[in-house]
């Protein structure tokens, strides 16, 4: 926004929140676009994310497995779906319920993060917990929030897609719904054609000096 959008006074029309908006020289708009739009989209980051992260760990989760999933929006869904064809030993853990794992957080063998934190937020897992986790326990961040809701994290590639620090594997490819893309490109093309292209686009600008 700052080296692109705002100098060149483009208008940025954001689809990848619950509640589409239109940013143009620092003020935000309403955009008229349906809110979740794009829920598809987040729920396939989780489940494709957690799928490769397995398979590039060499690993598929038991009954014994126990597993956390970190949030109740579309990707920690998506997350949940994925893993739970493996195994039911599954927890997932809400804003409500944040303090029962930060009691538990060391008790698992694979911790799924689907929450996305401001920098400014105090991270869900820091440095000194991440300490205290077992050996060989695999965090796997499908909002890809590095640095933020796992503190000191940071962004792999589906080249380098895990790495390890202290006996602990993480996670953090950014854009997995590319990993199944011709699920997402029908689902998507289908979703951006009849919402953004069937109508001018050109009704974007006008909402922005209505």
């Amino acid at each position: 926004m700052k080296e692109q959008a705002l100098p060149k006074k483009l208008i940025v029309v954001d689809l990848d929140s619950n509640s589409p908006c239109i940013y143009y020289e620092n003020e935000i708009f309403e955009s008229g676009i349906p809110k979740g739009l794009l829920y598809k989209n987040s729920f396939y980051a989780g489940y494709a994310g957690v799928l490769d992260a397995l398979l590039q760990y060499g690993f598929i989760p038991t009954e014994e497995t126990k597993i956390a999933i970190l949030g109740s929006g579309n990707v920690a869904q998506g997350a949940f779906s994925s893993i739970s064809k493996y195994s039911s030993n599954i927890r997932m853990y809400y804003r409500k319920t944040m303090s029962i794992f930060k009691e538990n957080y060391n008790k698992y063998d694979i911790i799924i993060n689907g929450i996305e934190i401001g920098k400014e937020d105090n991270p869900i897992l820091n440095l000194s917990e991440q300490k205290s986790l077992k050996k060989g326990t695999l965090i796997i961040d499908v909002a890809a929030d590095a640095g933020n809701t796992i503190e000191g994290t940071h962004f792999t590639s589906m080249d380098a897609p895990i790495y390890e620090n202290e006996g602990k594997y993480y996670y953090v490819v950014p854009n997995t719904p590319s990993l199944i893309y011709r699920n997402v490109s029908q689902d998507l093309s289908k979703i951006l054609s009849e919402n953004i292209f069937k109508e001018d686009c050109s009704r974007f600008f006008e909402r922005t000096i209505s």
